[in-house]
C-alpha cells in the first residue's frame, strides 16, 4: 500500500506540472489573442480610412465629367452662334451648324 500512495503522489504531482503548463500555456494564448484583436481593429480603421479615400477620388474624378456634362453644352452652343455669325458674314470660313446638329 505505501508504494501505490507513492505512485499517487507522483502522479498528483505531474497533474499539477501539467496544470501549470496549460495555465501558462492558457495565458500565453491569451496574450497573443488579444494583441492579435487590437492588431485587426487597427487595420480595421485604416480599410475604412482608404474606403472612404476612394470613394473621395471617385467623387473628384466623375464630378468634374458630370459639371462638364451639364455646362459646357450652351457654352458651346453660345460659341457656335458666335462662330455662324462670323463666318455668315465672311465667306471664308466654312459652315459648322452641321456638325452643331450633329452633336445635340
Amino acid at each position: 500500500m505505501h508504494k501505490d500512495d507513492k505512485v499517487h503522489k507522483t502522479k498528483g504531482v505531474i497533474k499539477e506540472d501539467q496544470f501549470s503548463d496549460l495555465k501558462e500555456l492558457l495565458k500565453r494564448s491569451l496574450e497573443i489573442s488579444t494583441r492579435i484583436e487590437v492588431q485587426n481593429q487597427k487595420l480595421l480603421k485604416k480599410f475604412k480610412w482608404m474606403q472612404i479615400a476612394s470613394y473621395i477620388r471617385l467623387a473628384l474624378i466623375a464630378i468634374p465629367f458630370v459639371l462638364a456634362l451639364i455646362y459646357l453644352p450652351p457654352l458651346i452652343a453660345q460659341v457656335l452662334d458666335q462662330y455662324n455669325q462670323i463666318s455668315s458674314q465672311s465667306s471664308i470660313f466654312p459652315d459648322i451648324s452641321n456638325v452643331f446638329n450633329i452633336l445635340k
